[in-house]
């Protein structure tokens, strides 16, 4: 296996060309049905979950918070509906790294349209100088 994601209701799987589905899938199982059970008893307990991205790098600089907002109501939405997520590493400068998670690590899109997407929709609203690598 390659990688697992989870998220939500949802998980995205990659699996290597040489791995095998039916030997991968009942592997799955057990940590999936743990995650659903760790979920259901969080919501019965009375813990509630926060929504927004959180982000991995925590710093009082106002333009990050901004682009918090803004990849979580233009861009993590879509993401998510196609088994993905968007994770800010770094801002350091005009310098923005990004990290894509579950499906949209692997697709090639992610690291050309979506990613110039992103960079023009962040260039125009927050920093015209900024530039957006994904790592």
């Amino acid at each position: 296996m390659a990688s697992v994601f989870y998220m939500d209701n949802m998980i995205t799987v990659e699996k290597e060309d040489a791995a095998d589905w039916d030997d991968l899938l009942p592997a799955l199982a057990v940590p999936i049905r743990a995650a659903q059970s760790a979920a259901a008893a969080a919501v019965n307990g009375g813990t509630a979950a926060v929504g927004g991205a959180i982000a991995a790098v925590t710093s009082d600089d106002p333009r990050l918070l901004r682009i918090n907002e803004i990849l979580d109501e233009k861009v993590r939405p879509y993401l998510m509906g196609d088994g993905g997520y968007l994770e800010i590493l770094d801002l350091t400068d005009h310098t923005l790294k990004i990290r894509y998670q579950g499906a949209c690590g692997t697709c090639p899109s992610s690291l050309t349209g979506t990613l110039m997407a992103i960079e023009s929709m962040l260039k125009e609203q927050i920093d015209p100088e900024l530039e957006v690598i994904a790592v």
